[in-house]
């Protein structure tokens, strides 16, 4: 069982005194806890009298004693030497430090620490935002943008592709029966294209046209115009000899796959 003799325990009760009181004149005292705190703790820890849970909870008790230090100041002490392999910055308080320490995760506490310096975050303010479980927001694995696949095939039309005007909306003939074809220009449904002119505008509307120009097939849904009288469309496409129904039902479905490539957002 790791014990410490008196004499290395007398060694181990000056060095934190000295610790403590070189903090004590400090001309700033936030910045001395910091490096005071961790320094302290690392001298217990490197004892390993901690090895031993009910010896090393004597060996903080005997010192909380000794110095007039609460033993909770003491362990967080050698927690924090602990969780930090080296003292660190001390743009950040110690008892920023205290509210960090209640953390087990490293990922989670550095995560608050960076929005603690970032963001220039007073103590009570850090306390909130970790009660307020503002790492997990910030982690939580964001849901695929997914589109429901329309399935009943009413308002379904044939269309040759005249132009692409933008990432959302394209100049289309449409067969509507009888060898008559009608142009119409159409907006793609329930999905927002980023500005033509900004960098993903014109990636989407290069997507768009690279994906459209080896279709065999092109099929839209579409029986709703927009304020715009541009017609609302679902658009399916074929680049394997689909016939028209097949084409519908497992096509490649553009405005899904704009989404999925983040070129545009889903329309609110």
């Amino acid at each position: 069982m790791p014990t410490l003799s008196n004499t290395r325990y007398a060694r181990l009760l000056d060095t934190v005194r000295q610790l403590l009181e070189e903090a004590r004149t400090h001309r700033s005292v936030d910045e001395a806890l910091v490096q005071t705190y961790w320094s302290i703790g690392k001298r217990i820890a490197d004892t390993h009298v901690l090895d031993d849970s009910a010896y090393g909870d004597a060996t903080l008790k005997r010192l909380s004693t000794d110095l007039d230090v609460d033993v909770r100041t003491l362990q967080r002490s050698v927690a924090f030497s602990v969780a930090y392999a080296a003292p660190p910055s001390a743009d950040l308080t110690w008892s920023h430090y205290r509210q960090l320490l209640t953390l087990s995760d490293p990922k989670e506490r550095a995560f608050y620490e960076q929005l603690a310096r970032g963001e220039s975050l007073s103590v009570r303010a850090l306390g909130a935002a970790i009660d307020s479980d503002v790492y997990s927001a910030k982690n939580k694995p964001k849901r695929k943008a997914t589109l429901r696949r329309p399935s009943k095939k009413r308002y379904v039309y044939e269309a040759l592709l005249v132009r692409v005007v933008d990432g959302d909306t394209l100049l289309v003939d449409i067969d509507v029966g009888f060898e008559v074809f009608k142009r119409q220009r159409i907006r793609l449904a329930a999905i927002n294209a980023f500005s033509a002119t900004s960098n993903k505008g014109r990636q989407a509307t290069a997507f768009v046209a690279e994906r459209l120009s080896l279709a065999d097939r092109i099929v839209l849904q579409s029986h709703r115009a927009d304020l715009h009288g541009r017609y609302v469309a679902h658009v399916f496409y074929s680049t394997r000899e689909l016939d028209f129904e097949k084409t519908f039902e497992v096509g490649g479905y553009l405005n899904q796959e704009l989404l999925d490539e983040k070129l545009a957002m889903l329309a609110r």
